[in-house]
């Protein structure tokens, strides 16, 4: 009767390659959480620029079934390298491994042990680069632990060649007790390095992850992942993230060619930047302590009010008082910054920051970078659906901060919210503030909007509101002013300076930055009755008028297209004389 062919190993292989796929799949989703410095990994070998362009033996490179960089994304650049061997056995995942299974040789040569291959991949390494020695670490990962005996050995052989300096191998081997000598000595014989390379060698393995999770509770982590981050599908990502590792690890599928964080993004249909598609766009300006900031963090901290609205009129400085509050709030407090202007993009066609998908997207991300809270990566979700996944980070947030004190809280800044509700309606929609305003806010979870006061009739203000007005500058915060542009002057002109500008910031700044030649002339500036910033704006179309004659229904009417005209303005739009047609493009971004 025929055998019958039951192909007895393809169980255990393609439990190997699962646990390649799964292992690697954690990697890729390790780079998307907050605060993580991996920048990419490469399947089936290092990276080519640390392989191919470095010309290094390729036999000696089969440990590294994944490598994972850190802060770079080649040996070069990045400040810590992984690489990891990965195995994974169907029938002993409850057997040890011991020094004498990892040094178990198969082939002829007897140079195919775990300890071998991880051997060689160090010394290739630091032969070709002497610096890599300090910033690689060579593990295995497998489902199978490890022995008692030889972590025991592994790790008291680490903490001799830290507290100690050993000059060889033979040292080293001398202050071990005897039954880790007998360990390290086999590890020392299997690895056939030379005794100070051998010592590194020791510094740079690593078994922490032996004994990791069988294959069924990785795939559950990762699809409880994906669902954690708002994946409608999670199961269909997964199969999706699988399948694309898997033809990485095809050969000729370029395996080698790092994927970094915006490879990762892709895969959920975006790039990195893409999932913070409203950036803060705050020009740094000289900030001067404002004696009204206690003030504001006593109102901010009020228990029962939990939306607080910070107003005044144009220039007095509310976006840099608020975006300043960091350290001025309990230890251990998070700031989420929204800015509703965007240096001015608000009212551009490209820009949606007043739209509840945008800026629940950017804020929920902000939130995972702050407080470690879950990134939100699907974007087609219905509305309800977005408002119910703020929900869910805002909780986690205020848990997070709360854990590392009691009276700390998460402080989402809306800053310029009028501009997002004006935006909104020029566009005929709906300004996700108005929402926001609604949401209920977890204990620890406070609101902040900034907004002029002459726009307050924009909201709807929630019954446990709490409203703070921005003071101009008082006479030392207009002297610290005066004295951060590195201006001496004599006290009466400090004040004088002040009375002029009314305290005002933004005048002030506009006056200092026009840097004139004596101190008097800053005073002049303001003279006769001082300014204000619409002061100082017609001021500014006065000499342009003047300059291009009394043609004022010319200058107002050129003015005024340029207000109307959709964004961006047309570079030569702007620098045209204004009796002038107006030139074609191209487009300038600045408007």
């Amino acid at each position: 009767m025929d055998r019958i062919n039951t192909n007895a190993g393809a169980l255990p292989s393609n439990a190997g390659d699962d646990f390649h796929l799964l292992w690697a799949a954690q990697k890729l989703l390790d780079m998307l959480r907050p605060n993580s410095n991996l920048a990419s990994i490469t399947v089936e070998g290092p990276a080519w620029q640390d392989s191919i362009v470095a010309d290094l033996d390729e036999s000696k490179l089969f440990s590294i079934d994944l490598a994972e960089y850190y802060g770079g994304e080649t040996l070069q650049s990045a400040n810590h390298v992984i690489f990891s061997q990965l195995k994974y056995s169907t029938y002993m995942g409850n057997t040890s491994w011991t020094t004498s299974t990892l040094c178990h040789s198969d082939n002829k040569k007897k140079n195919n042990s775990i300890i071998r291959r991880l051997a060689d991949t160090y010394e290739e390494y630091i032969e070709k680069y002497a610096f890599s020695k300090d910033k690689i670490t060579l593990k295995l990962v497998s489902n199978r632990p490890i022995s008692a005996s030889f972590k025991k050995g592994i790790d008291e052989a680490k903490e001799l060649l830290i507290v100690k300096e050993l000059k060889n191998t033979n040292s080293l081997l001398n202050n071990l007790s005897e039954a880790s000598k007998v360990e390290i000595k086999k590890i020392y014989e299997e690895s056939k390095l030379k005794s100070l390379v051998f010592m590194g060698f020791i510094k740079a393995i690593d078994f922490e992850d032996c004994g990791a999770d069988i294959r069924s509770i990785q795939k559950a982590k990762i699809i409880q992942q994906l669902g954690n981050w708002g994946i409608d599908s999670p199961h269909n990502k997964y199969n999706e993230i699988i399948m694309t590792i898997r033809e990485r690890m095809m050969p000729g599928r370029n395996a080698l060619v790092p994927m970094t964080k915006d490879f990762v993004c892709s895969l959920f249909g975006g790039n990195y930047a893409r999932f913070f598609p409203a950036p803060t766009s705050i020009p740094e300006k000289k900030y001067v302590e404002r004696e009204c900031t206690h003030e504001l963090i006593k109102t901010i901290m009020q228990q029962d009010k939990k939306s607080i609205f910070v107003h005044a009129t144009a220039g007095i400085g509310k976006t840099t008082l608020v975006n300043n509050l960091q350290n001025h709030l309990p230890d251990g407090s998070a700031v989420v910054f929204y800015d509703c202007y965007g240096g001015g993009t608000y009212l551009q066609p490209a820009d949606s920051r007043y739209e509840y998908d945008t800026a629940i997207l950017q804020i929920c991300n902000s939130l995972a970078i702050e407080c470690k809270t879950d990134f939100l990566l699907e974007r087609r979700l219905k509305e309800s659906e977005f408002w119910h996944e703020f929900s869910i980070r805002m909780t986690q947030a205020a848990k997070y901060v709360k854990s590392y004190a009691e009276d700390a809280i998460i402080l989402l800044i809306i800053d310029a919210a009028d501009n997002s509700v004006f935006a909104a309606k020029k566009n005929n929609k709906f300004s996700f503030v108005h929402k926001l305003l609604q949401q209920s806010l977890p204990e620890g979870m406070k609101i902040l909007l900034t907004y002029r006061t002459e726009h307050s009739h924009y909201f709807n203000f929630p019954y446990n509101s709490a409203f703070f007005e921005v003071p101009t500058f008082n006479l030392e915060e207009s002297t610290e002013h005066v004295k951060s542009y590195s201006l001496e002057l004599a006290e009466e002109v400090y004040s004088e300076f002040h009375r002029l500008s009314k305290g005002i910031p933004r005048v002030q700044s506009y006056v200092l930055a026009a840097k004139q030649e004596t101190p008097h002339q800053l005073v002049d500036m303001l003279l006769p009755n001082g300014k204000t910033t619409e002061d100082l704006l017609r001021d500014i179309l006065e000499e342009l008028r003047l300059r291009y004659g009394e043609e004022n229904d010319v200058i107002s009417f050129n003015f005024g297209v340029l207000i109307n005209m959709p964004r961006p303005i047309p570079l030569q739009a702007l620098t045209a004389p204004p009796t002038l047609p107006i030139p074609a493009p191209p487009y300038s971004h600045k408007a």
